[in-house]
């Protein structure tokens, strides 16, 4: 039978008790509760707590352990009841609402300092708690703030906020693929009679990688308008910028916009009367990028022409977005990459590639990486390329220049329809296939695609 309440403690007394000992378990996010607790951190005096109007009942099976002052004191259920009451009526009678979980325990009046040192206790331990927890957020702030802070260096290097997608490739014009002199040996064999088609065919390749491309821009070189005709319905591509035979062409699923275009006159190039150039915004950070197509002569001074385009095409963005734009010349520049200058605050980055590091061949059989980027950027570039599709100029028993190759880089096997390679020329088993480049089916320029990844600083 349950007894009435006392008023002393709030607690009812039962048969065998002298002394009820209460503990309730509050929620950590609160102001401290424990009554012993007299820490300033905790905002309250130690007090006698007022107790819920809760019970605890005798129940038998189980088995509880409880923490006394750094030691464990297994506690029976026949001195230990545990029970959640709701409001209603039982065996004993009627039963009060739990607005708390409470523990009582039967036991004699030493569990006093036993609880007063358990509540102490606790409260130290939820203080340490909370001072870690402060720490621990104030950590996070800290980390959330250096990332977002766009200014913040790192080892005296601007840290990159953000990055553009490129892609740079001479698509090989109609004159220069049946050229006799530096023409595609292979694919005058093969097509015969049949140019029309056979260019054609080659041409619809090349869009076809075009429109599976995830770049933000896209630097070509040798376009011609049938090339342009080609383009397949619904292609998301569209021509930014072009002068000639060199064009950049934006994609509209681009992380950036179009807020400005251009070109830079000067003498060197081929093909185009000028360089055209387009200005992008990133639609998420505000950084800008510029981005023209390049195709320099073979015969035109490198260094002259690079120091000409850089002077010319930093005033030609300056003029349109100030001086805060990350600037790329991509393109053809026909000459080595690991032997070009590049003018102070500009840096050369150039694709290694299976193909003794070239991305394409001169008709004196020898491989050149050709193709590169030329960037003001003060972080590294990474760039990359494949050997689909490509198409040597230099090919062993085939014509070049009016003559036999009797020595040559490249091998055509016609059994297997398959094109080898061999830096060396030696041909004892150590060729590479060149893989994606059977030249009845898979041929698509004399140059390989190359594709780089710029980081742009904060603007």
């Amino acid at each position: 039978m349950t007894s009435e309440p006392s008023p002393q403690t709030g607690v009812g007394k039962g048969s065998q008790a002298d002394f009820m000992a209460q503990m309730t378990f509050a929620s950590m996010g609160s102001s401290c509760t424990d009554p012993s607790c007299t820490d300033s951190f905790c905002g309250r005096p130690s007090g006698v707590r007022e107790a819920k109007e809760t019970s605890f009942r005798r129940s038998r099976g189980n088995f509880f352990t409880k923490l006394f002052d750094g030691g464990r004191r297994e506690v029976d259920d026949e001195d230990l009841g545990l029970g959640l009451l709701e409001k209603g009526g039982g065996e004993d009678g009627p039963r009060s609402t739990i607005s708390s979980l409470t523990l009582s325990f039967t036991s004699s009046p030493s569990l006093t300092s036993l609880q007063d040192k358990a509540s102490s206790e606790a409260c130290r331990r939820r203080v340490a708690l909370s001072v870690v927890c402060i720490a621990a957020f104030s950590l996070f702030i800290w980390l959330v703030t250096v990332l977002m802070d766009e200014g913040r260096t790192v080892a005296g290097r601007n840290v990159p906020t953000d990055k553009i997608d490129l892609a740079t490739w001479n698509i090989l014009c109609l004159e220069d693929e049946y050229s006799e002199s530096w023409g595609c040996p292979l694919q005058i064999s093969l097509c015969g009679d049949d140019r029309g088609a056979c260019t054609e065919a080659r041409r619809r390749r090349v869009w076809g990688v075009i429109e599976g491309l995830g770049v933000d821009a896209l630097a070509l070189q040798e376009v011609e308008d049938e090339f342009l005709d080609l383009q397949p319905a619904g292609s998301k591509w569209t021509v930014a910028a072009r002068s000639g035979q060199c064009a950049v062409l934006f994609p509209v699923d681009s992380g950036f916009k179009v807020v400005g275009t251009g070109n830079v006159t000067i003498g060197g190039l081929t093909g185009c009367p000028s360089a055209p150039y387009v200005v992008l915004e990133s639609l998420s950070s505000g950084s800008l990028a510029a981005v023209a197509s390049v195709h320099v002569g073979a015969s035109s001074s490198l260094p002259n022409f690079s120091a000409g385009f850089v002077s010319a095409f930093e005033d030609k963005v300056e003029g349109l977005v100030g001086d805060k734009a990350t600037l790329v010349a991509a393109g053809d520049y026909n000459h080595n990459a690991t032997s070009a200058l590049s003018p102070e605050g500009w840096s050369v980055s150039h694709p290694s590639s299976a193909l003794a590091g070239g991305t394409s061949q001169h008709q004196d059989d020898w491989m050149g990486s050709f193709d590169w980027l030329l960037h003001n950027s003060p972080h590294p570039v990474l760039a990359s390329t494949s050997s689909e599709g490509f198409m040597p100029k230099s090919v062993l028993g085939l014509p070049q220049g009016g003559a036999l190759r009797e020595r040559a880089q490249f091998e055509f096997e016609e059994e297997g329809g398959e094109l080898w390679f061999d830096e060396i020329r030696e041909w004892k088993g150590e060729e590479v296939d060149v893989e994606g480049a059977r030249p009845q089916d898979e041929a698509m320029s004399d140059h390989l695609l190359v594709v780089g990844i710029v980081s742009l600083s904060s603007s």
